[in-house]
């Protein structure tokens, strides 16, 4: 069933705001599906709703809700019920919920926590937001190295219910150093009085604090494995990082770097925005990259009236300029695509410039050959002119080959300068296409123009 028609289910009862019988038809349905139906509600029926579901439940909703309504829902809900439902909730969804509201809604929330908790919460939020830090739970199991087997499973079985997974068990020494990881299987079938530190994996994959959510993310992929321990500079472990959150870095870097190949920006998207911010904001984001291409399309018109006594004397070398630089843009555009999403999944090694710019040379020769000849029979045919045949697939494939090492250069330089290589995708890769493009079709029509003669 989708939105829609619980939506039109749930419709008779609010209209007799019969808010029980609302709750109780929700309740099956999992947390992520009751907040996108409760974000089509006005809030003063979603507290009405949420009175009456369960904290545990209210607080799963709330991590998929606007984070401004947080402190209007948990006042209305009462101190008693509104602290429930923070208890209930992981500390780093909270700690999310808090990062967005000002300083004085964030503190009159910290202050229905228990005082643990609450420093826990304002530990998280010291960090920077997109690092492992600021997604981090603090939630997790971690024994001395010095317990054994059996007192493992002991300790497990009265902290695993306020952990936030134990799929693993962080192993760390008298100073809090990580120093190993066992799963449940090591220990179940493991002799009861044999300590952690003969049995633990000692090669442990684990982050930084401070390490960018990305490069998290790209090192979970990778070895597939569902929680990632989080140290500090001196190697203690100070929180852990599941998958689901993993699932959450993934989806919005995706996002962020298609939007940004794309000229545009993640603010756009941003639904808390009025009409006229949503129009403001736009405008801003996506006029400096049109501005860009505005100021590429100014030099390419430059290089046509450089070479307007050739267009003049031969007409029908216009006739092939938007199929050149069309074709060398797209070459481009692809190149730039896949570099951009192999380095930000670690499939292309960014130190590597010049191995990865030479084979993307080769791709874009290679097709623009196939293309070339294809386009060189075609004009052939049409115009009936060798020369001019010769002339557009040779421009063609040159075309083609530049623009494809370009598409591959410019991103893997902006990764050494530390500039996000998705914003180099569409301003300048097509812009810088086309200006090359133009400029390789005015050289190779000036060699070929003495063969052009019966065209004039």
């Amino acid at each position: 069933m989708d939105i829609k028609e619980k939506l039109e289910r749930i419709a008779p009862f609010l209209e007799k705001r019969d808010y029980p019988a609302i709750a109780a038809i929700l309740a099956p349905s999992a947390p992520v599906d009751i907040g996108e139906l409760l974000s089509n509600l006005d809030t003063v029926e979603v507290i009405a709703i949420l009175q009456y579901l369960p904290a545990n439940i209210t607080g799963e909703i709330l991590s998929y809700l606007d984070p401004d309504l947080a402190p209007e829902i948990l006042g209305a809900l009462g101190e008693a019920k509104g602290s429930a439902v923070l208890d209930s909730m992981y500390l780093d969804d909270v700690a999310d919920i808090l990062g967005e509201l000002e300083p004085k809604e964030r503190n009159q929330l910290l202050d229905l926590m228990e005082d643990d908790d609450a420093d826990d919460v304002r530990e998280l939020m010291v960090y920077p937001e997109d690092t492992a830090g600021s997604i981090m739970t603090t939630e997790f199991v971690a024994l001395n190295q010095s317990v054994t087997a059996e007192e493992a499973i002991n300790i497990l079985r009265s902290e695993a219910p306020s952990a936030e997974t134990v799929y693993y068990v962080y192993v760390v020494d008298n100073d809090d150093v990580l120093v190993g990881v066992l799963s449940l299987r090591d220990l179940i079938v493991t002799p009861p009085s044999w300590t952690l530190e003969h049995i633990m994996h000692t090669r442990v994959k684990s982050v930084t604090d401070y390490m960018d959510q990305e490069e998290v993310a790209t090192l979970v992929s990778r070895y597939d494995i569902m929680a990632v321990p989080v140290v500090d500079r001196n190697h203690r472990l100070v929180g852990i990082i599941t998958v689901d959150d993993i699932l959450d870095v993934i989806e919005e870097e995706a996002t962020e770097d298609v939007l940004r190949m794309a000229g545009s920006h993640e603010d756009e998207l941003d639904e808390d925005d009025t009409f006229y911010e949503k129009v403001v904001k736009s405008v801003k984001v996506r006029l400096p990259w049109l501005l860009v291409t505005l100021f590429g399309g100014l030099i390419s018109g430059l290089i046509m009236n450089r070479i307007e006594a050739d267009l003049k004397a031969v007409v029908a070398l216009t006739y092939f300029i938007p199929l050149l630089l069309g074709l060398g843009g797209n070459a481009g555009t692809q190149s730039s695509t896949v570099t951009v999403r192999g380095i930000s999944t670690g499939q292309i090694d960014s130190s590597k410039i010049v191995y990865n710019v030479i084979r993307d040379c080769l791709v874009g020769m290679c097709v623009g050959l196939f293309c070339g000849l294809l386009l060189s029979g075609v004009a052939y045919v049409w115009m009936g002119d060798t020369a001019l045949s010769i002339l557009v697939g040779v421009t063609l494939v040159c075309n083609m080959t530049i623009a494809s090492s370009l598409g591959t250069l410019v991103p893997l330089l902006l990764k050494k300068l530390s500039i996000d290589p998705a914003a180099s995708a569409a301003p300048f890769i097509s812009t810088g296409s086309d200006i090359i493009g133009l400029l390789v079709y005015s050289a190779w029509a000036s060699v070929f123009m003495p063969l052009l003669a019966g065209l004039l």
